[in-house]
Order: C-alpha cells, then sequence, then structure tokens
C-alpha cells in the first residue's frame, strides 16, 4: 500500500472495503485540430477484489480507453478513476506517482504478444524487468520470476528469446511478467485475440487458476466467446456508455441476453430490435412508472414527426462498408460497429 498522506484525497468511508478500482461518470475526449471524439459517455464502473471481469462491445466503443483509464496510463477528460492503493481520485495525482503506485498494483497485458515482451531479453529477463523497478534483490527476483515461470509451465523456456516461442506461449509469458509485483489487478486488452482456440482455453484456464489461487482480480477486454464462461461478471460497452451486463450471453445477438442498467444520468440504450418495433407513426415518448414496471408511453407534441422527417433527410445518410448500417448525420465512426467511416475530412466509400 502506498502511503496516501498529503494527498488530496476524497472521502472513502463509504466505499466497500474490497472495491479495487472505481469508475465514477468518467468522460474522455480526444482532440485534434480537425476532430473531436467522444470515446467514454459518463461511465461508472466498479472491480472487486477476487473478481474476474469481462467487458465486450464492438469495435470503437471505448473498451481499450476504458482499460487504458483504469491502469492510469491516459487521464480521463471529466470524472473519477478511484484506486484502493491510494484511496484517491488518481485523475489528479502527478503521472511519476501514478507510475510508482502502477508499478505495484496493476499489471497489463497487451493484444499483441510482441508488445509485452522485449525481443533482445530471455525469457526471464522479460519477467524480472518490471519487478527491477522495486527494491528486491536481484536473487529474490529471479527466485520469483522462476516461481511464476513454473506456474505457467514455461520454466524450460527460461532462457530462450521471445522470437522462437509460439503466440501461446508469448502470452504465458507476459501474465507471469504481470505477476511479477504481485498486483491486486491485471488488466487484459484482447489477451486471447492472436491466439487459437487451444492456446485461448489454456491461457483462460491458467488465469482462473491465477484468481483463485492468488486471489488477483482480472479485468479482461474481449470479443471473445470462450472468454464468458471464465467471468464472474460481463458489462458491455456500447457507444462510449455502459450498456448492461450479461449472464449467458450469445455475442452475435447481445439484445437478447442484456440486462440493462440505468447510468448515473439515468440513460439507458433500449435493444436495437426493440427500437425498430415501435410504431412507425410515433417519434417520441414519455417514460412512466405502472405498476412496477417502465412503460414508454406515445405522446403528440407541436413537433410533428413530418418535421423531424424533413430534418433528418436533410443530414448526410452513409452505408457503413462493413455491417451496412445507415448512419445520419456527421459522425466519424458508425452507430452500429464503430467502423471508420470517413477519412481526411472525406466519407469512405
Amino acid at each position: 500500500m502506498i502511503n496516501s498522506q498529503n494527498m488530496d484525497n476524497s472521502d472513502d468511508s463509504d466505499l466497500p472495503e474490497d472495491l479495487l478500482v472505481g469508475l465514477a461518470n468518467v468522460y474522455k475526449i480526444y482532440r485534434t485540430s480537425e476532430i473531436e471524439t467522444v470515446a467514454l459517455r459518463g461511465v461508472s464502473l466498479s472491480l472487486f477484489e477476487g473478481e474476474i471481469m469481462g467487458v465486450i462491445g464492438p469495435s470503437g466503443s471505448g473498451k481499450t480507453t476504458l482499460v487504458n483509464i483504469m491502469a492510469g496510463l491516459i487521464k480521463p477528460t471529466a470524472g473519477i478513476v478511484y484506486w484502493s492503493a491510494v484511496g484517491a481520485d488518481i485523475s489528479r495525482l502527478s503521472d511519476n506517482l501514478i507510475t510508482q503506485i502502477r508499478n505495484q498494483f496493476v499489471g497489463i497485458i497487451c493484444q499483441i504478444s510482441e508488445s509485452n515482451l522485449l525481443p533482445q531479453l530471455s525469457v526471464i529477463e522479460n519477467v524480472m524487468l518490471q519487478g527491477r523497478i522495486g527494491s528486491r534483490s536481484s536473487s529474490e527476483l529471479k527466485k520469483k520470476a522462476l516461481e511464476l515461470l513454473e506456474r505457467v509451465g514455461l520454466k524450460s523456456r527460461r532462457n530462450s528469446r521471445p522470437m522462437v516461442l509460439s503466440m501461446g506461449e508469448k502470452q504465458r509469458v507476459a501474465l507471469a511478467a504481470a505477476l511479477i509485483n504481485d498486483p491486486k489487478i491485471i488488466l487484459a486488452d484482447e489477451p486471447t485475440g492472436s491466439l487459437d482456440y487451444k492456446n485461448g482455453e489454456e491461457l483462460l484456464e491458467l488465469i482462473h487458476e491465477i484468481n483463485e489461487n492468488l486471489g488477483t482480480a482480472f479485468l479482461i477486454v474481449t470479443h471473445s466467446q470462450q472468454v464468458v464462461p471464465h467471468a464472474h461478471r460481463v458489462i458491455e460497452i456500447r457507444d462510449g456508455i455502459k450498456a448492461g451486463q450479461h449472464e449467458e450471453i450469445e455475442l452475435d445477438n447481445l439484445d437478447s441476453s442484456r440486462i440493462i442498467i440505468p447510468d448515473d444520468q439515468g440513460r439507458i440504450l433500449l435493444p436495437r430490435e426493440l427500437v425498430k418495433g415501435l410504431d412507425a407513426n410515433t417519434s417520441q415518448f414519455k417514460a412512466i412508472l405502472k405498476e412496477g414496471k417502465i412503460v414508454l408511453e406515445p405522446i403528440v407534441t407541436s413537433l410533428s414527426r413530418k418535421s423531424i422527417i424533413f430534418q433528418r433527410n436533410h443530414q448526410e445518410e452513409v452505408v457503413c462498408t462493413i455491417c451496412k448500417t445507415v448512419n445520419i448525420g456527421k459522425s466519424i465512426l458508425c452507430s452500429n460497429c464503430g467502423s471508420l467511416l470517413r477519412k481526411a475530412g472525406r466519407w469512405s466509400t
């Protein structure tokens, strides 16, 4: 635990004792000279001790931005990012202090195996690398690295270079390296993305074993159905908003298994098929509570449907080349799959 004295901490007395990382109403906006992209739109999320959480969503939905903010690699535009290691909102701490805390608190695994390892170092040197920032002696560090390599089944490969390892072996070395400082959390961005089913299953079984035996919490960003049985909770991110969570899940039909969770602003994302099934002559609704159920009641206002259609027809319509969804307006990303619709100020074909 890092000493948090003299930090401008918020009162965390009401927070759950087992809360590790908490995001409250987090926004992230990326700005360039020509483009402003909202990656996260008021996301609130909690990760608890000993938990394996899966995060799913289409490309461009904000999943990687979420991981980078939780890891303290980037700061949110607005909102709170709480780390139990300091009992503080880290978005108000210096980058140097965040780096120091992260080295002891968070382990990170990237999607691309080569990004996790340095090719000029041996397997054991790669595992020891992050630990050298701490105060342990080389002999202690080497002993710890060997124990971790044995745990992931690669002790015999300790003197090999990454270039001779398979993709599955590289990700297992990356897992060992992420554990070298005994972190409370490991954040994994598509850890099985470059693996076949067999190697992916072996990695996930290792993660499950480490979670049970060491108590390490995991947050796994994934497009893979394979991850779901290994997670305690699965959260869906869509269009930068927490759309809901899933228990039994089919990735190709998320609307059927989504449990909708209103966010801090009371927003909910309705399943697309449900929206399509609404009365075609009705465009506005009042939300009312009737017999314990939320009901959308059609209403008529001075702003007629005809005028709404007129406004929409005067906006650009672009068909996404990936999923064929018709996008109205000048959005950069497809509202359905997150694919890029235009480049350098022009619509893509």
